[in-house]
């Protein structure tokens, strides 16, 4: 799931039994825990089923996507501290009937050493699963600012992400960050934070140049003292389905400029453009490049030579759009 591979296996069963495993890439209540864990998995956990009812061990996967600062596996948590939890309907608790507990693989105390651990914890015994997930007796330092919320969508310029803080600590500044697999993330952009602040603070940021299909996106929050930490990622699912979609702003317009977006040119590196009236002759014709990643592109076209009227826009060989020219 979210182009993670995250196995998670058995062994030593009971009895013979039918297995089912589910991988589920977003958090579930990991702030509902029991005083045997500090930290609780805020990015993923499995569902597993079985039937008849049977014993066994059992062994869950971690790596890049599964943690970040200061997480389960960073500033101060160690190997040893790792532990698969188990949600009891209630808060996440060790398995009932938990023996012996082993980890394998990488912790990392300073980020900048180790930037992408992987490894696996497991557990014996197991009498009761699902859901599951990775968990530490390891409580981290309190974050510098408070996150309500962290929420994106579509809107006609994109999608816009909003975020509240309920309090803020020495905070400088946000990065939002993006990414097709949700775990090589790029900067797209900052907002200045409020500094140490108690109240409610609202910040957005419109990524005008979404990726076709699924996106991953996190806020990277960096004290004045250089320090940061990561927000919980949000998946948005930004599709065109290869259909071509444009928009031409202000549109009527009596300006001297205007915009054209376009989106949904996936495998294209450009398009021709035409600006006709309604004689057809032509009056603008130019070719716009293309980022074949996002199959976006947006251009400022200069109007001022066109006198008050309704022109034709023909974006490639199959879209016509209407402009109207007041002045």
């Amino acid at each position: 799931s979210a182009n993670r591979y995250r196995p998670a296996t058995i062994a030593a069963t009971t009895v013979a039994s039918l297995w089912d495993f589910e991988y589920v890439p977003t958090s579930s209540n990991p702030l509902l825990k029991s005083g045997s864990l500090g930290t609780v998995s805020a990015w993923e956990h499995w569902l597993i089923s079985r039937s008849p009812a049977a014993t066994a061990s059992l062994t869950l996967s971690y790596g890049p996507g599964s943690y970040s600062p200061p997480d389960i596996l960073h500033l101060g948590g160690t190997l040893a501290n790792l532990r698969v939890a188990r949600w009891d309907g209630v808060l996440w608790d060790l398995p009932p009937g938990t023996g012996g507990v082993a980890g394998a693989g990488q912790v990392n105390s300073q980020l900048s050493i180790v930037p992408n651990v992987s490894g696996t914890v497991s557990v014996t015994n197991v009498t009761n699963f699902s859901p599951v997930t990775i968990a530490s007796t390891f409580s981290p330092t309190a974050l510098p600012i408070e996150i309500v919320s962290f929420t994106g969508k579509l809107v006609k310029a994109g999608v816009e992400l909003n975020w509240k803080t309920a309090t803020e600590t020495e905070n400088d500044f946000f990065t939002v960050e993006k990414s097709i697999a949700g775990e090589k993330f790029t900067a797209i952009g900052t907002v200045r934070g409020a500094g140490t602040s108690t109240e409610v603070h609202q910040y957005q940021l419109i990524d005008t140049k979404p990726y076709d299909g699924m996106s991953y996106y996190r806020l990277k929050q960096t004290d004045f003292n250089g320090t940061f930490t990561y927000s919980k990622v949000i998946s948005i699912d930004y599709r065109t389905d290869g259909l071509l979609a444009a928009f031409i702003y202000p549109n009527p317009t009596s300006g001297n400029d205007i915009t054209l977006e376009i989106r949904g040119l996936k495998e294209t590196t450009s398009v021709p453009i035409l600006i006709m009236d309604q004689v057809g002759k032509v009056h603008l014709s130019t070719t716009l490049e293309i980022d074949p990643a996002s199959g976006f592109v947006e251009q400022k076209f200069n109007v001022d030579g066109l006198s008050s009227g309704i022109y034709i826009m023909k974006i490639g060989t199959t879209m016509v759009k209407r402009l109207v020219v007041t002045k």
